[in-house]
């Protein structure tokens, strides 16, 4: 958080806060700050893929589903995505 306040508003920046809070169960907060990343750099897959990861931690399956469904429409192949969205189609 001091990153922040000293100006590294950088999209990695907001991704390891993102991942810290996720660490601790705190998800909303988590989806604030992956929320930020995918704002600041729209094209990294890998927010999106940790925005659905901790949207299943919360049980929110369809909108989890729903950003995975969208990378694999993309990228067919995409390993990360596709075993998150048979993990989540089991529950």
């Amino acid at each position: 958080m001091k990153l922040l306040s000293r100006g590294f508003k950088t999209s990695d920046v907001y991704f390891n806060i993102a991942t810290n809070f996720r660490d601790m169960s705190l998800y909303d907060e988590a989806l604030v700050y992956v929320d930020s990343a995918i704002l600041i750099n729209p094209n990294d897959i890998g927010y999106h893929i940790s925005k659905a990861g901790i949207l299943g931690e919360k049980e929110e399956y369809a909108e989890a589903s729903e950003i995975l469904m969208g990378i694999v429409s993309k990228e067919p192949n995409n390993y990360d995505a596709n075993c998150m969205l048979g993990f989540i189609k089991q529950v």
